[in-house]
């Protein structure tokens, strides 16, 4: 789906699309990466150990997570972590983190045409998405570990609605 949005991409607009992680589909996706566009690049790295993951995604302005269901998706907390704009599906738990404030984009699930006008509106915004990497970063502090615990434990506590730590 995300190459099928990638390869409907007007020619003006020329992006890199890194794919990490491993699965059955790599050798099917290779050879559609490879009939590609030439404004379009795509790079499998494979499995990255987990200790690089943070240097392998701080090389990137967007993080895209296009999964089908996710139940949460901790990469996107990881990205925002870096400062990352991020792209995801409505099927990803995490995406509840970019309704509230300027971190990235939903698409609907499954619909490349949503997904191909998102990345077209983000290479359209680059420069801000760039600019504005610090400004993620500093937010990201409310979904720390200790943060976003502190919130489940207060929950439990009463049965009042308490204010969620990421939409401040």
């Amino acid at each position: 789906m995300v190459l099928k949005a990638l390869g409907r991409l007007p020619a003006h607009i020329r992006v890199s699309f890194d794919i990490y992680g491993d699965g059955e589909q790599r050798a099917s996706l290779e050879k559609i990466a490879q009939r590609m566009p030439s404004h379009v690049k795509v790079v499998f790295h494979g499995k990255v150990p987990m200790k690089e993951v943070c240097s392998a995604i701080q090389r990137h302005d967007i993080l895209l997570l296009p999964s089908l269901y996710d139940g949460w998706g901790a990469v996107v907390n990881e990205a925002l972590m870096c400062g990352l704009y991020v792209i995801c599906s409505s099927r990803c738990g995490a995406n509840l983190l970019l309704s509230t404030v300027d971190n990235g984009r939903i698409f609907q699930n499954n619909d490349s045409h949503d997904l191909q006008r998102i990345i077209c509106d983000c290479y359209e915004n680059r420069e801000n998405i760039r600019q504005n990497r610090m400004v993620r970063h500093q937010w990201s502090q409310c979904i720390e570990g200790a943060t976003v615990a502190r919130y489940m434990v207060d929950n439990l506590k009463t049965s009042e609605p308490l204010v969620q730590p990421w939409s401040k």
